[in-house]
């Protein structure tokens, strides 16, 4: 899917990975059942954007659970 979008649209190549994951997330593109959670509740957080990270003794990135 990533291959066929990039090789269709004209777009700027930098970062754009990301938003195209959005709208196959969001069109229900994907074949499988997707869960969204916030980068709080899930383990996998883009961080890019957040104004705060959480971080452990050890200085690894923990959601508000602190896992």
């Amino acid at each position: 899917m990533m291959r066929a979008e990039l090789e269709s649209n004209a777009c700027e190549r930098n970062g754009v990975d990301q938003g195209m994951h959005n709208v196959f997330v969001h069109d229900n593109r994907l074949k499988s059942k997707v869960v969204i959670m916030t980068n709080e509740e899930g383990h996998i957080a883009s961080v890019q954007s957040m104004p705060t990270l959480q971080r452990d003794r050890f200085g690894r990135l923990v959601n508000k659970k602190g896992e």
